[in-house]
């Protein structure tokens, strides 16, 4: 199953400007389990209330919430949304040139990042422009497999 923005009972939210914020979340379901590749492509744009892409000096990044802790702890590196700025959507695709995320260097020791059920993961955003997911704002993780799910 395709893992992406408008994956089922995925939820989207506004960011507060220029503040570490998550703007998507998805609480991975009974019986379930996300696989997440620690290197993998994703394609992404994200759009302010009036249309524009947001600030290239944007930060994007994912992260997970355990039950048992208070704040999630990022997964991936930041990346820089510049990258995705300057890409169109079919050159995001695009194996010579699609972005790369790469998991936190505590992750790397495995090639996937395992996310079982009741565990919350969030895309953060840090950036001086609100994202308006009313505007077409999108991500995809061609590689992230939900697993068990019905």
């Amino acid at each position: 199953m395709a893992f992406n923005s408008s994956l089922e009972n995925s939820v989207t939210m506004s960011n507060t400007a220029n503040v570490d914020s998550p703007i998507w979340k998805y609480e991975v379901p009974d019986s379930s389990v996300v696989d997440f590749p620690t290197k993998q492509p994703v394609q992404m744009k994200l759009y302010n209330s009036t249309g524009d892409e947001i600030a290239d000096t944007s930060l994007v990044w994912f992260a997970v919430k355990v039950p048992y802790k208070k704040i999630p702890e990022a997964i991936t590196k930041p990346l820089l949304y510049r990258w995705f700025k300057n890409l169109t959507p079919a050159q995001q695709a695009d194996i010579n040139t699609m972005i790369m995320m790469e998991a936190d260097d505590k992750f790397m020791d495995s090639p996937l990042i395992r996310i079982r059920q009741a565990r919350v993961i969030y895309l953060y955003v840090d950036s001086p422009d609100v994202v308006d997911w009313t505007q077409g704002s999108y991500f995809n993780l061609e590689q992230t497999e939900l697993r068990g799910a019905d």
